[in-house]
């Protein structure tokens, strides 16, 4: 299981309370993130990709290991935000949100399996509820495990990410793209108005390239003016940004956020893999 490490020679476990743990987990990696509240720095943060995919039902079993593995993730931290790398979610605006209606939000869409529950995220920023499922072994594991954990999914720190960057005096079109295990999200805001926020399942390149620039057209952005922020493993798809690069004239990749201090280890880290999870605090709780 290859493996990427940055751990400050500082940080030491015992003062976990002080600490707030980030984790991401997916079908197919498992990445965390320790920030400490009293520095306001980030410390330590390991990711693994898996050899294979973990199927749903398994998944629960396999963080158990994970997280049994590293046995300082089980200390208790202040807070816990676990975000479930997914292609499924959906928004509701604030104001159309009914809670009795959650499971029937869904079925325009796709089918929600028995085994899976659906968590819920307030995105403040564009006054939206986020529903997204999870597999109901992996919600009762973490919930009877750990105290003060929150369950998030990478739109929130997409979004506001996203938006935060916008300037409030002189708006514009922006647009950004997380990219997934066979799947891509991508954002745009126009002004300071989320007019897109979709997921699209991508296997190759090509279909990679093909949603964005077919996002672009449908909402008429200028090519050569509209930014374009890459997030996530993009290098999982193999010369896209070259490709993307040939029709937007604007590609950048998110860098550190500046609001946060870095242990010197994570010079050795790229950015733009693991913005969404070191922004995870800023989603709430």
């Amino acid at each position: 299981m290859p493996s990427i490490a940055a751990i400050d020679e500082s940080f030491d476990s015992r003062n976990s309370s002080v600490c707030q743990l980030s984790i991401q987990y997916g079908a197919q990696l498992f990445s965390f993130a320790i920030l400490d509240l009293l520095a306001n720095r980030y410390v330590a943060l390991r990711h693994y990709w898996f050899t294979k995919p973990v199927s749903p039902e398994n998944q629960a079993d396999h963080l158990r290991i994970l997280l049994n593995s590293e046995s300082y993730l089980l200390r208790p931290y202040d807070h816990i935000r676990f975000m479930y790398l997914s292609p499924t979610s959906v928004l509701i605006p604030d104001q159309l949100f009914a809670e009795e209606k959650e499971e029937s939000y869904f079925a325009h869409y796709q089918d929600i399996p028995k085994d899976f529950t659906i968590q819920q995220a307030s995105i403040s920023e564009i006054h939206s509820k986020l529903l997204f499922p999870i597999p109901k072994t992996v919600h009762q594991y973490l919930t009877n495990q750990v105290d003060r954990i929150s369950f998030h999914h990478q739109s929130c720190p997409l979004i506001h990410s996203l938006k935060t960057s916008l300037s409030e005096e002189h708006p514009e079109s922006k647009a950004s793209l997380f990219a997934g295990p066979k799947f891509i999200d991508l954002a745009i805001f126009s002004g300071n108005r989320l007019i897109l926020y979709n997921s699209y399942p991508a296997a190759t390149t090509e279909e990679a390239v093909y949603y964005v620039l077919y996002a672009f057209n449908q909402f008429g952005l200028i090519h050569e003016e509209t930014p374009l922020e890459i997030h996530g493993f993009i290098e999982n798809f193999p010369g896209a940004t070259q490709q993307l690069n040939n029709y937007i004239r604007n590609i950048t990749y998110s860098s550190f956020n500046q609001s946060y201090r870095f242990s010197p280890a994570f010079t050795t880290l790229t950015p733009h893999h693991f913005n969404l999870l070191l922004n995870l605090p800023q989603c709430g709780s």
